[in-house]
Parts: structure tokens; sequence; C-alpha cells
């Protein structure tokens, strides 16, 4: 009994040291940082652009903390938020005059998260672009 035991208590921590093959893998959603499944839908949930923020910043090494806080200051998450003075426009307040360039970028950049979508208004293209801009600061946000 002893013997049984001791080769139980054994084989369990030798499966603690060693975790299952698929513990490692993401999801597609984690590897294109896409919590919609579709990303034009109308109606992204805060929790989804908020994941999407997360996701975007982890993988690129910006401040996750700073991010969300400048999307709610800018929209407060909101997928259509436009500024009625300047025109600016989704999650994080791109400039219109700005954004195909800003798409552009990115998706040349980042071919594994193509595609990204044209409007500015596409919460997940809104986040990745603000994101992938912010790598080298927040100064086109005033930080």
């Amino acid at each position: 009994m002893k013997r049984i035991l001791t080769l139980v208590l054994a084989i369990s921590f030798a499966l603690t040291l060693n975790p299952p093959a698929h513990a490692g893998i993401t999801t597609w959603r984690d590897t294109e940082c896409r919590y919609q499944y579709l990303d034009g839908h109308r109606g992204w949930s805060t929790w989804e652009v908020k994941k999407t923020i997360v996701c975007a910043t982890e993988r690129w090494g910006v401040s996750t903390s700073t991010a969300l806080y400048v999307a709610d200051r800018e929209s407060n998450f909101g997928q259509y938020a436009t500024n009625r003075y300047s025109g600016a426009c989704g999650v994080f307040q791109h400039m219109p005059a700005y954004w195909p360039g800003r798409v552009a970028t990115v998706a040349s950049a980042r071919p594994l998260l193509e595609p990204i979508g044209t409007s500015c208004y596409n919460a997940r293209s809104n986040v990745l672009a603000a994101i992938w801009m912010a790598r080298n600061g927040w100064g086109a946000w005033s930080l």
C-alpha cells in the first residue's frame, strides 16, 4: 500500500511539472486580438473593447493601464463615439484625415492581424492602430 501511494504521489508531482501540450495554445481570438466575431459588427460591448485593448498592449509592450485610461477618457470605450467639434472618431478618437494612413501602416507592419477594417468606427481596427502608434509614446493623445 505504501508503494502504491508513493507511486501515485510521484506521478502526480511529475504531471504538475509538465503542463499538458495544449496548455500553451491560444485561441485565434487571442492570436488576432479579435473578440467580436465580425470586426465591423455594431454594438461592441465594453468588455470586448477592453479585451482587445489588453490583448494589443500585451502583444506590443504598451502600458495596459494607460491604454485603458485613454480609451475611457476619449470615448468611454464607445465604438461609435464622435467628437462633434473635431470629427475625431471611434474608441481612441482618431482624426479622420489621418485614419487611412494609420490603417495602411498597421496592415503592412502586422500582416497577421489583417484584415483590419477601413472605418475608424471599426472597434478592433481603431484599437490596433492606437496601440501600434503608442509603442512610441502617447504623444498623439497629449500624454
